[in-house]
């Protein structure tokens, strides 16, 4: 739990922003809530901490594998201040 981003890529490239709640365990954690995504083959989501600059997954290239877009994101968006995440997802 923390503070956490996503984005949803599409075939074709289409970028959406999926809205995630932050919080800190034991200090500041909203109450959780159900929430449903419909994912269709092709499709591409990027999860990155805050430890990873705002922005820089929306330059992902789709056609990569979700591996090498993770270690892309994390080559390009590491800010050093915090600890860092990337998880690429694929939807076949």
């Amino acid at each position: 739990v923390g503070n956490v981003d996503a984005l949803l890529v599409k075939p074709g490239g289409h970028r959406e922003h999926v809205f995630l709640r932050g919080g800190i365990v034991g200090h500041q954690l909203p109450p959780p809530r159900q929430a449903e995504l419909q994912l269709a083959p092709g499709d591409l989501l990027v999860f990155t901490t805050d430890g990873i600059r705002v922005g820089v997954t929306q330059d992902v290239d789709p056609e990569l594998a979700p591996e090498v877009i993770a270690e892309w994101v994390l080559a390009r968006g590491v800010l050093g201040h915090d600890d860092a995440l990337v998880l690429g997802a694929g939807f076949a």
